[in-house]
């Protein structure tokens, strides 16, 4: 699958927040039912894209964004973070996921260390960055799996 990761541009930036908040409510409310709250609010997002290392990616496949990912790089210690990657909804469970962070991986080959956290109540994200991504690169903080 080939995936091309594209640096999201400010007129872009609604959309993606849109799914990226999309994608993150379905995947609560598939565990614990309808919820008015918002699971990821837009601050978040905002806070992760305002850090000076952050970069803020598109992924494209075909010509049509299928998900996105805003990583935090740090160049001198190439120990980086991974806040955010999500595929849109409609997209799910077609290994786009995988082909993000492939690459992901690639386009940054001189990371040691990629650090991410995902919700504790997510199982399937824990599975997906535990059995599919999972390397002697990726470390994820502590978690409390309910």
């Amino acid at each position: 699958m080939n995936i091309i990761l594209r640096e999201l541009v400010s007129n872009q930036l609604p959309a993606f927040k849109e799914e990226i908040q999309e994608s993150f409510q379905r995947s609560y409310e598939a565990q614990y039912g309808p919820d008015q709250k918002l699971v990821l609010p837009e601050c978040d997002i905002d806070s992760s894209l305002q850090n000076k290392d952050a970069m803020a990616y598109e992924a494209v496949a075909d010509e049509q964004r299928v998900g996105g990912t805003i990583v935090n790089i740090n160049r001198q210690t190439h120990h980086c973070n991974l806040d955010f990657l999500y595929v849109k909804v409609e997209c799910q469970n077609h290994d786009f996921g995988k082909a993000i962070w492939e690459t992901l991986e690639k386009q940054y080959p001189n990371t040691h260390i990629w650090e991410t956290c995902t919700p504790y109540f997510d199982q399937r994200n824990i599975h997906f960055y535990v059995n599919l991504c999972g390397n002697r690169t990726l470390r994820m903080p502590a978690l409390t799996i309910q």
